[in-house]
C-alpha cells in the first residue's frame, strides 16, 4: 500500500498525517526573538497515552497541543457524513492507526465492539477499579451488596424506588455516599 500524506486540518504547512498512521512535521522557517531559522521536517515519534493510544504533540507560537493519531488519520482519510463523534479501531489494537483499521462510530458502538471482541475490561463489577456498594438501614447495617454503583442504581430503578435514569441515580448515589445522606430510605457506602 502506498503511503499518502495530507496536511492536518488547522496545521497546514506545519504537520501532515499519512493513511498508514504516521505523522511528520513539514520543512519550515521559524522566527524566534527576531531571528529566523530553518527547521527540517521529520517523522514524529509518538508517545503512548495512559490508556494505550498513540499521541503526538504539535507546537506553534510556543503553544503545544496534543492529538491522538487515530483521530488525525480518521479526520484526514475517512468520511464522516453522519457526524459520528468517536473513532473505533476494528482490530481493537489502539496502536494500529492505519486508515483501513478505523471507522467512525458512536460511543455505544465503540464500547460494544470492544466488549464483543473481549477487549473492554472496564465494564461493570468485572472492573478491577469498581467500588462495591453497600445498601444499609438507618443504623448502617448492611442490607444488600452490589458489585458496582451502576448495579445498585439498576436495582433501585427496577424495584420502583425511583423513575430517574440509571445515570441520574448513579450521580445521586455518589452524592449520597460522599455526604453520608439518606436516599430512597437507605444509606449507602463503599465497602
Amino acid at each position: 500500500m502506498n503511503e499518502i500524506w495530507k496536511d492536518v486540518t488547522g496545521w497546514e504547512g506545519y504537520y501532515q498525517v499519512s493513511n498508514l498512521g504516521n505523522v511528520r512535521s513539514r520543512d519550515r522557517w521559524v522566527e524566534n526573538r527576531g531571528t529566523s531559522r530553518f527547521l527540517a521536517g521529520k517523522l514524529m515519534v509518538p508517545v503512548k497515552s495512559t490508556d494505550g493510544y498513540l499521541m503526538v504533540k504539535f507546537t506553534r507560537n510556543n503553544k503545544a497541543t496534543t492529538y491522538r493519531i487515530h483521530r488525525l488519520v480518521a479526520e484526514a482519510f475517512i468520511e464522516n457524513p453522519d457526524g459520528l463523534p468517536e473513532v473505533n479501531h476494528l482490530d481493537c489494537d489502539r496502536k494500529n492507526n492505519i486508515f483501513t483499521n478505523l471507522e467512525w462510530s458512536t460511543h455505544a458502538e465503540n464500547v460494544g465492539h470492544s466488549r464483543d471482541k473481549g477487549h473492554y475490561k472496564h465494564y461493570g463489577a468485572d472492573n478491577q477499579n469498581a467500588h462495591v456498594v453497600l445498601m444499609c438501614d438507618r443504623d448502617h447495617n448492611e442490607i444488600r451488596r452490589f458489585g458496582w454503583i451502576r448495579g445498585c442504581a439498576e436495582y433501585l430503578k427496577q424495584n420502583g424506588y425511583t423513575t430517574g435514569s440509571v445515570e441520574q441515580i448513579c450521580s445521586r448515589l455518589t452524592y449520597a455516599i460522599r455526604r453520608h445522606k439518606n436516599m430512597y430510605g437507605y444509606y449507602y457506602k463503599f465497602a
